[in-house]
């Protein structure tokens, strides 16, 4: 089966098994490879970074929320918006480690709000 966009078909089932594939991948990432004190960014869209924070707990189940179940603590350090330039950020999660700049693009920004070079 396949779905027709404009002048581009796009198999149907491998587009739902890709982003299945995805999501889990992300979970996973997320139950066991992150870690406490790991510094993470939330973010909206692909390029607007949202907010940066410090994961403070493991992982847990919260059955009692009504979304959002898969848990972590997170202590926030910064909250706002910041544009990064950078190559755009398409999954839901993603090791940045080497991407030192986003980090550098919020703090940055932080320090010249308070006056710092």
């Amino acid at each position: 089966m396949a779905r027709t966009l404009g002048s581009v078909r796009i198999p149907f089932y491998r587009s739902i098994r890709t982003l299945l594939r995805n999501d889990v991948k992300a979970l996973w990432q997320f139950l066991s490879e992150m870690s406490i004190g790991d510094v993470i960014f939330a973010k909206c869209g692909t390029r607007i970074i949202v907010g940066r924070g410090i994961v403070e707990s493991d992982y847990f189940f919260d059955s009692q929320r009504t979304e959002y179940w898969h848990v972590r603590r997170v202590k926030w350090t910064h909250r706002g918006k910041w544009l990064y330039l950078g190559k755009p950020i398409r999954k839901m999660l993603t090791d940045i480690t080497p991407a030192t700049e986003i980090e550098a693009c919020v703090l940055a920004e932080r320090r010249s709000a308070q006056g710092n070079p």
